[in-house]
């Protein structure tokens, strides 16, 4: 083998080394850097993990609120088929209301008429009760006078027997 002249070896070692400290340095600079960047993204993913946690109970809470919800969409749907029922049965008695009204109001005139016919049929009675009532006391003078007139007879008929 040849001899390595030592001299030459440490002039390659000086002149590497000084061509190599330069990246060394950038080498140091980059593992700084790229440090800092693991605790960045330690930190992101730190957060990631909490945002996480967060959405996810974000997404128990939205699912909870859509149930919640389609519970009331189910009742107001209820209601609102309970409200036509509401309306339609209101719709049928207002109906039935109107012809009881107007059946009462046919009834009442009717009750009128009558109830005017039946005073004045009351006055002409009470009129021709009154002229009844003279006939009557007439018929009851002409036959009190008729009962005297036929115990006049019969006494004087009785008087003439004996």
């Amino acid at each position: 083998m040849t001899t390595i002249d030592q001299g030459l070896l440490n002039a390659i070692r000086v002149v590497v080394g000084e061509a190599v400290a330069p990246l060394g340095e950038k080498i140091d600079e980059l593992t700084e850097r790229v440090d800092g960047l693991t605790e960045r993204v330690d930190r992101i993913e730190t957060e990631q993990r909490a945002q996480r946690v967060l959405l996810e109970g974000m997404s128990t809470r939205l699912t909870a609120i859509e149930l919640r919800l389609n519970n009331i969409d189910d009742r107001v749907s209820a209601l609102e088929e309970y409200a036509e029922k509401l309306d339609t049965r209101t719709s049928q008695i207002a109906r039935d209301l109107f012809e009881m009204q107007d059946r009462l109001d046919q009834a009442t005139r009717a009750l009128k008429r009558e109830t005017t016919f039946s005073l004045k049929e009351a006055s002409r009675i009470q009129n021709a009760q009154h002229s009844d009532q003279k006939k009557i006391r007439d018929l009851e003078a002409q036959i009190a006078e008729l009962q005297r007139r036929i115990d006049a007879i019969e006494s004087g008929q009785a008087g003439r027997a004996s």
